[in-house]
């Protein structure tokens, strides 16, 4: 035990289980239509998408509470809530708490949790949580710019405030900025969808800790955005055409470069709203239920080329789920809090 304890030693777990791509999963967190709770199936990522295992919450109490997913990176997974940020690794039945962010009520100023990402740094061998924070003049009952990002070091379990600013309207006062906390870790970096006109995404790098903009594909800058995701470790964007009720589906093929963006896919609205890619090429949709009175949706998987479609069996009311990678480490065990 005091061996798998060691930081050198785990380290070298990771690097091992990183390389054998058949241990990287895929995780589906949903919350189940008939017990009304989160559940996180792993799922084979090959033809079958047969379930390998589930991860048990039930231990720390994130089944009572509803999280949303903000990513999974090598074994350990980031959920965040109204009450704070977990960081918990399933392997070993161990969860990490944020400290809460500063406050600074007794200047009439109340912070409140704007963006959240997870990932690893690659240079020092250590995985962070970057948050952004706005404060709400509880006056004016304006929001104080520029926001305030901070990001929390694992191995130490500090936060700091860092300089970095993000390019992008929330900085300047202005409005007309919305986005989707949902964050997506794809080349050493965190992104999010941000919502302006036109459209962009906005990352952030784990190890220069620096903000950047990358930008749509022009000519879908201002169509309505859905999400991003990652295939085939690459970062990919899904669209709704409302004009022609249609998805379309786009990677970057080299990361960084707009003209990069590749068109892959186009499917009907009929088919459903577009979750994610699998390795296989299908795509996994959410449709409604067929005879659903509650508006029920359904795991589907849809093979673009034969356009064919097979139900997953996997059926939730509310909470749209998210897809991640998973894979098993031991990160956390040399960890005393």
């Amino acid at each position: 035990m005091e061996r798998s304890k060691n930081p050198n030693f785990i380290t070298a777990h990771i690097n091992r289980t990183t390389a054998d791509k058949k241990k990287t999963q895929l995780l589906l967190r949903y919350r189940s239509h008939a017990d009304q709770k989160d559940h996180y199936s792993v799922r084979f990522d090959d033809e079958t998408f047969d379930e390998c295992m589930t991860l048990d919450s039930s231990y720390n109490m994130l089944s009572h509470l509803y999280y949303s997913l903000v990513g999974s990176c090598k074994g350990l997974i980031c959920l965040r809530n109204n009450a704070g940020v977990v960081v918990w690794n399933p392997a070993i039945r161990k969860t990490l708490r944020l400290p809460k962010p500063p406050s600074s009520l007794s200047d009439r100023r109340f912070p409140c949790t704007v963006l959240v990402g997870f990932g690893f740094n690659s240079c020092t061998n250590d995985f962070k949580v970057i948050r952004m924070f706005q404060f709400l003049d509880l006056d004016t009952e304006i929001f104080m710019v520029p926001p305030v990002a901070e990001v929390y070091e694992i191995s130490t379990g500090l936060s700091r405030a860092i300089s970095a600013v993000p390019p992008y309207n929330m900085s300047s006062g202005k409005k007309s900025c919305s986005y989707y906390d949902e964050s997506v870790f794809v080349k050493g970096a965190s992104h999010w969808l941000l919502i302006e006109n036109p459209n962009s995404i906005l990352s952030f790098d784990m190890a220069s800790e620096v903000f950047r903009e990358v930008m749509f594909p022009a000519s879908v800058a201002n169509e309505t955005a859905m999400s991003i995701s990652i295939f085939r470790e690459s970062l990919s964007l899904f669209t709704y055409d409302r004009d022609l009720w249609e998805y379309c589906i786009w990677v970057m093929k080299e990361y960084g470069v707009v003209e990069s963006w590749t068109k892959l896919f186009t499917i009907g609205r009929q088919i459903g709203r577009v979750l994610g890619l699998r390795k296989t090429g299908e795509i996994l949709v959410a449709k409604v239920a067929l005879l659903s009175f509650d508006f029920g949706r359904e795991l589907v998987s849809f093979d673009p080329v034969n356009k064919q479609q097979v139900n997953l069996g996997i059926r939730w009311s509310q909470c749209s789920p998210r897809l991640d990678t998973y894979m098993e480490s031991l990160v956390l065990l040399d960890r005393k809090y």
